[in-house]
């Protein structure tokens, strides 16, 4: 299992090859991501569909999934709904008080976390 891990990489393909590496023929890869839907965490659209393409090019998964049409999907789980539904669900709700005073230092005020992020997940299958 690698869970929301990846994003926070820049050598992600190469990640992947290891898992592959030491999966063993059938083996399986649970793979889950955060997806930054506004730009302000680690990973964008854009480079979470490199990361899939990596991932069917590096296990051979036949199928394809259209990210995108997830991403716009009213029924996609986001931080954003979880705030404005359940937000004692969020371990992020304020800033800790060290991440107010250095903002305050560089006369900034705190800016809230992960406004807009999404999960995704894979299951990969070493052939």
């Amino acid at each position: 299992m690698c869970i929301s891990v990846l994003e926070h990489t820049d050598n992600y393909r190469d990640i992947l090859s290891e898992f592959a590496r030491v999966l063993v023929p059938g083996g399986q890869l649970v793979l889950t991501f955060d997806v930054s839907l506004d730009g302000q965490a680690d990973i964008s659209p854009v480079e979470a569909e490199d990361l899939l393409a990596a991932a069917r090019d590096i296990f051979s998964a036949g199928d394809t999934f259209d990210l995108n049409a997830a991403l716009g999907s009213p029924d996609l789980l986001t931080t954003e709904n979880v705030r404005r539904t359940q937000p004692k669900l969020l371990p992020w709700r304020r800033p800790t008080f060290r991440q107010a005073v250095a903002m305050l230092r560089r006369r900034r005020w705190p800016q809230r976390r992960f406004v807009k992020l999404a999960c995704c997940g894979a299951e990969l299958r070493k052939i």
